[in-house]
């Protein structure tokens, strides 16, 4: 089945809910809008429920016991940017969490996106139309516009920060992409497709053809009332992971509209999945 087919027919959560849970750890389905986990600020004013880890937390109370990356974030093994919609894990105890970040920092934890763009050359910097349809961008990123809510892929390190390249490897049908990331950096996929000059569809931070939509919005006018039409949702979508667990036996999970064999992988993965016979893939 072609890219954009699977792509047509995959449907995105519009509330969050459990999808998978065993004993170390549960995976949530984030709908578009919700945070991943709170702020500090939201963390400080008791205001848990307008995040994910708090839906978690209510299957799964253990994962508050974890000490992530801040204190307030629980188990969140990886975050989904609040417009971006999909498959998250949180860990249920200590050991399975720390053992996940080692994974991750080595490129042994791999998540897999699906993303519809639009073609615009606002904030391009390199060119992939000549390339083949399975590529690879990798980059530096820095800080970018008000309050630096924004990032910019940079090829020089003296500009970065952190001091360390990100890549995402895409496999690219017309203007539908599937994507694979393990380690992640913030906005990774957009900052980079953006790039390209593929940035999403729906997204008000890096597609400049939405932005200016955006600022002249479409009304209705009707005898009883005026709507303003609401802006679309970004189509990026997190559909898959997959990692080494603790035995040494590859786990995926995977949405059942796609198959492994329609994504990009890093050769780790590929190689080590080949040897393990295909088996282990579990569809949500």
């Amino acid at each position: 089945m072609a890219i954009l087919d699977n792509m047509q027919e995959f449907k995105a959560e519009t509330s969050p809910k459990p999808i998978y849970e065993n004993e170390s750890f549960i995976l949530m389905q984030k709908p578009h809008g919700l945070a991943t986990v709170p702020l500090k600020k939201q963390a400080d004013e008791n205001r848990p429920k307008e995040t994910l880890l708090w839906y978690a937390a209510s299957i799964a109370p253990q994962i508050l016991e974890v000490h992530g990356k801040n204190p307030w974030e629980g188990g969140a093994i990886h975050r989904l940017d609040t417009a971006t919609s999909g498959i998250v894990m949180f860990a249920k105890d200590q050991t399975f969490y720390d053992y996940m970040q080692r994974a991750q920092q080595n490129d042994l934890f791999e998540k897999y996106y699906t993303a519809k763009t639009v073609e615009n050359d606002a904030l391009r910097g390199i060119n992939i139309n000549e390339k083949d349809d399975i590529i690879t961008i990798t980059s530096y990123f820095r800080p970018f516009g008000p309050g630096s809510k924004q990032v910019r892929p940079t090829l020089d390190q003296r500009k970065a920060q952190p001091k360390q390249k990100y890549t995402t490897f895409v496999k690219r049908t017309g203007n539908a992409f599937l994507c694979t990331i393990t380690k992640g950096f913030r906005h990774q996929i957009r900052a980079h497709l953006a790039w390209t000059g593929h940035p999403i569809e729906g997204d008000q931070l890096y597609c400049l053809e939405n932005l200016q939509r955006t600022a002249q919005p479409t009304t209705q006018t009707t005898a009883q009332h005026t709507s303003q039409k609401p802006a679309q949702e970004l189509q990026l979508t997190c559909v898959g992971i997959a990692f080494r667990n603790q035995q040494g036996c590859i786990q995926a999970f995977l949405d059942k509209g796609f198959s492994m064999e329609d994504f990009p992988n890093s050769p780790w993965f590929a190689a080590q999945f080949a040897k393990a016979g295909g088996n282990g893939i579990i569809e949500l």
